[in-house]
């Protein structure tokens, strides 16, 4: 790079301006000139980008999911498959995957082990966006699974918790009961002012489900670390446990009704939750904890670091390496990526809002932005040039355990398009 002095008298300048379209899903343009671009030997000269905007529809924030295992996180449900009494008992436990794989679970139970994962399936642009998707997945895990089967679920066997009309032990739940369990939420999330997830879980839910983050990658990116074990819960009062074996309290979620002792379940049996009918009972059983993880979401999240402009023009130390064979250590223009994400709170820190940049047209250098200016090796004649967007972004080595830097071609579809202008300056 070298500083340019402009407007000399004696100084000759050029502009070469370039549009690009994704029409054809790549992000370089070739120009060919049917007369030399400059009147003398390029070694006389010195180029710079002097604009650059882009269309940032598919500059994605994460990676894509790849198969059925690459999930950011799952939430699985604790069980020992002991089929007459449906309960995690830590004494004599299978291994935790194996309590998710569903090895010894009773045939025809409403449940599933492990239940709908949370994959990254779109392009997530924003941080806004990534919050949405996490909302409508637990939102989707609490409608769909967990009210059903919390709140009115039914084993093979028949044990209930609460169900409209049907008695448990001699008591039919009146209908405010019935109501205000329909009402429940027996798991949902928030992001804090620290961008750390927050799940927030009734005693039912965290007596029988645990978070389950198998991928390294997606440990570091929520937890802020390798964890020792891919599984954290909470007990009855709100403690972690991780592993889940490590767990000393037996877990009870459908809870077979005794005839002969009238075994009943009371607020100070704590882990026997299930036959839950008077108000006192019931409250206990939907007291929420919350599980708070470790990282700040709104770094940890987005791989983007920088977008290049690689070109074939004689530039010092940068020769045009095309197709991604090899990535370029210096190009002729690189911008760091700058979100811009702001945040607005209360002072009490709640009702938490982002501002964020949408995915549109960025303008990353323009008249108002110094230019880098490039020195060029010698070359009789240009002729031909070729320009080419890439992207760096951190990318995770799991053999390393740690992040690196990659180069890779800038993503282009039909609908996108990105402007450089090249300013050609002499040295005299």
């Amino acid at each position: 790079m070298a500083s340019v002095v402009q407007n000399k008298r004696t100084s000759e300048s050029k502009f070469v301006s370039i549009c690009a379209d994704g029409s054809d899903g790549s992000p370089d343009v070739d120009i060919s000139f049917k007369e030399p671009l400059l009147s003398r030997p390029s070694d006389h000269y010195m180029v710079g980008v002097d604009n650059l905007t882009v269309n940032m529809n598919h500059f994605a924030m994460m990676r894509l999911s790849e198969g059925p295992d690459d999930f950011v996180l799952r939430i699985g449900r604790l069980s020992n498959g002991n089929a007459g009494n449906n309960v995690f008992n830590p004494v004599g436990v299978a291994p935790a995957a194996q309590i998710l794989a569903g090895v010894g679970e009773p045939t025809g139970q409403v449940f599933q082990n492990a239940l709908e994962p949370f994959v990254i399936e779109q392009n997530y642009q924003t941080f806004n966006q990534f919050v949405l998707a996490l909302n409508e997945y637990f939102s989707f895990i609490n409608r769909h699974t967990l009210s059903i089967t919390l709140a009115n679920g039914i084993l093979a066997d028949g044990y209930n918790i609460i169900q409209p009309g049907v008695p448990v032990l001699g008591v039919i739940p009146n209908q405010a009961q019935l109501d205000s369990e329909a009402a429940v939420q027996h798991i949902s999330m928030n992001i804090g002012a620290d961008g750390k997830l927050r799940l927030t879980g009734t005693r039912a839910f965290w007596a029988n489900y645990c978070v389950y983050i198998p991928k390294m990658e997606y440990q570091f990116m929520i937890m802020g670390k390798k964890m020792e074990y891919p599984y954290i819960t909470l007990d009855g009062e709100g403690k972690s446990f991780s592993p889940i074996e490590a767990h000393s309290d037996l877990l009870v979620l459908y809870k077979p009704i005794n005839a002969a002792t009238n075994d009943a379940y009371t607020a100070a049996e704590q882990q026997q939750i299930s036959a839950a009918v008077g108000d006192a009972d019931l409250a206990y059983r939907n007291t929420a904890f919350i599980l708070q993880f470790g990282a700040n979401l709104l770094s940890s999240t987005d791989r983007r670091i920088a977008l290049e402009i690689g070109t074939s023009l004689p530039i010092v130390n940068n020769p045009m390496v095309d197709h991604n064979q090899e990535h370029p250590d210096f190009t002729i223009g690189r911008w760091m990526w700058n979100p811009r994400a702001q945040m607005d709170t209360m002072s009490t820190g709640i009702d938490l809002r982002y501002t964020v940049l949408a995915p549109s047209v960025h303008e990353f250098q323009n008249s108002t932005d110094r230019v880098q200016y490039h020195s060029l090796m010698p070359q009789d004649k240009i002729v031909f040039l070729r320009l080419k967007m890439y992207c760096r972004v951190r990318l995770f080595n799991e053999t390393r355990e740690r992040y690196d830097m990659d180069t890779q071609v800038m993503p282009m579809t039909l609908n996108d398009w990105w402007h450089c202008r090249l300013h050609f300056v002499s040295k005299d």
